[in-house]
């Protein structure tokens, strides 16, 4: 595994390290202003935003081509980090090759994780190559606990996607044969959400919804050229990929699920305007280092990159 920038906040502190937290804690309330005298002590408000801003200080991304940005050169870390609006560490570990090694991708991605300390672990669509393939349906429940297990590992909130039906894709990117029939999509899904329903620290992201709402508003398009379309489209050619505007749509559902896990956060925490998220994005030739210092501006695509390791490290 490629040696990686690394900048160890108090996010990825163990729960036992009680006064590095509450120092953390006492530095946010005071560059908010929450603690400008002695006198009086911090609304409890102001405490649950402070803890809701550690929660999210050092995100993590691994998953597969779709989170990686195949075809647009950008990965789902950017419009995430640009989208969280409060300091963070943002590792980006999505790999565009996921599917040739599923496992030991998904290894060497839990692996970063642990050693990048995330607080907060983004799986889009790790799950999905797991699932996939060529193989009769017990195969794939099999290797789907398998990836299930992986995740188990990790310390962290955690937000992962369902799986996708992906009939209709472009065959020279996804095979035929690779593909689920229609009928194993509930069970692999079921296995999906009882898990995720059996660990408070799991959200579940509706990547199937999304999914089936970019290929509809892609059909409607289609059968109506002439007609002006509601909004870009969030799939590329091969109907398998995000465009970039479908990038920014995943970023947003992952912020929104943010939103929902950690109510504390205020509404100017987080930047969910589609049309400014979309423009912000960098060209593929300008992007940051994989582990990097957010939130990125909304009206540029540049990051400060974290604090480079010593040769010692």
């Amino acid at each position: 595994m490629e040696r990686r920038r690394r900048w160890y906040g108090t996010a990825g502190a163990k729960q036992g390290d009680g006064a590095l937290v509450r120092l953390w804690l006492l530095v946010l309330l005071a560059a908010s202003g929450a603690c400008a005298t002695t006198e009086a002590p911090p609304r409890a408000a102001d405490l649950e935003r402070a803890h809701a801003h550690l929660a999210v200080s050092r995100v993590g991304v691994i998953g597969a081509s779709a989170s990686a940005g195949f075809g647009i050169g950008v990965p789902l870390a950017i419009p995430l980090s640009t989208a969280l609006r409060v300091p963070h560490e943002m590792i980006d570990g999505a790999r565009s090759f996921f599917f040739m090694r599923p496992f030991e991708a998904g290894k060497e991605a839990i692996a970063l994780m642990k050693e990048e300390r995330a607080s907060v672990v983004i799986a889009v669509d790790f799950l999905f190559w797991f699932a996939y393939g060529a193989k009769p349906l017990a195969l794939r429940e099999r290797h789907l606990e398998s990836g299930l297990a992986m995740l188990d590992e990790l310390d962290a909130e955690l937000f992962v996607g369902d799986l996708p039906d992906m009939r209709g894709a472009a065959e020279s990117m996804l095979p035929r044969a690779a593909i689920p029939p229609a009928e194993e999509f509930a069970p692999l899904n079921r296995i999906i959400e009882e898990w995720s329903a059996a660990r408070p620290r799991v959200t579940l992201l509706p990547l199937a919804k999304w999914a089936a709402d970019g290929r509809a508003r892609a059909a409607a398009a289609g059968s109506d050229p002439a007609a002006p379309s509601a909004a870009p489209a969030s799939l590329q050619w091969d109907r398998l990929h995000p465009t970039r505007y479908g990038l920014v749509t995943l970023a947003i559902l992952c912020a929104d699920a943010l939103a929902a896990r950690f109510p504390a956060l205020a509404p100017e925490d987080l930047a969910l305007d589609r049309e400014r998220l979309v423009s912000a994005l960098p060209a593929a030739g300008e992007l940051p280092p994989p582990t990097f210092r957010g939130p990125l501006p909304l009206g540029a695509g540049q990051a400060v990159p974290a604090k480079a390791a010593t040769a010692n490290e």
